[in-house]
């Protein structure tokens, strides 16, 4: 183990690390593909990406970043919510814009 040093951030050392292997246009095209003819939230994307073999868990931090990017390049959109069965709060559902 690496010790941390007095004033360094390893916390944003490792998101920036992390975020630089991650192919995004591959995910980016797994996202498309599990939303084609489709309306899902966050976690609906991420159990369904894990069942295809995309991710390696059904955890929302494979896909949620990579869904807000494509809503900010207009790709996908977010159309309404509903309330999750999980948490009872109300969550965002997504589906690919219609070009």
């Amino acid at each position: 183990m690496r010790l941390r040093r007095f004033g360094e951030n390893t916390t944003l050392e490792n998101r920036r690390e992390a975020n630089e292997t991650v192919n995004r246009e591959k995910r980016y095209a797994q996202i498309k593909e599990v939303l084609k003819d489709k309306k899902l939230t966050f976690r609906e994307i991420a159990k369904d990406m894990y069942e295809r073999g995309y991710t390696i868990s059904p955890e929302t931090t494979y896909s949620q970043p990579r869904v807000t990017e494509l809503v900010q390049k207009g790709e996908i959109e977010p159309i309404g919510k509903v309330k999750s069965e999980i948490t009872g709060k109300f969550v965002t559902v997504f589906q690919l814009r219609n070009n």
